[in-house]
C-alpha cells in the first residue's frame, strides 16, 4: 500500500485504516483531491519502472514486460475502484 498511498499523499496507515473503514481507493484518491486517472496513471508509471529495472537487470524479458504490463492495466480500474483494495502488488 505505500506506493498508493504515497500517490494520494497520505500516509500509508491512513489509507489502510480508509480501506478498513469501507472506502475504495478511487474513494480515498478523490477524498483527498487526488483524479482517478492521475492515480492510475501515476501507479502504472512506477509500475513499467519496476518493469524496466527488471528487464535492465536481465530478470524479464522486454515481451514479459509488456504482457505483465498490459495485465495490469485491465485489473487496475477494478482495484482502484474497490474490487480488489489490497496491496497495490509487486512486479
Amino acid at each position: 500500500l505505500n506506493g498508493v498511498a504515497e500517490a494520494i499523499g497520505i500516509e500509508r496507515d491512513e489509507l489502510r485504516e480508509a480501506i478498513a473503514a469501507g472506502q475504495t481507493l478511487a474513494e480515498v484518491a478523490e477524498a483527498n483531491g487526488v483524479d482517478i486517472d492521475t492515480l492510475v496513471e501515476t501507479l502504472t508509471e512506477r509500475f513499467q519502472e519496476r518493469l524496466d529495472a527488471k528487464v535492465e537487470a536481465g530478470d524479464i524479458t522486454a515481451e514479459e514486460a509488456a504482457e505483465k504490463l498490459a495485465e495490469r492495466s485491465e485489473r487496475l480500474e477494478d482495484k482502484i475502484s474497490g474490487i480488489d483494495a489490497s496491496d497495490e502488488g509487486a512486479a
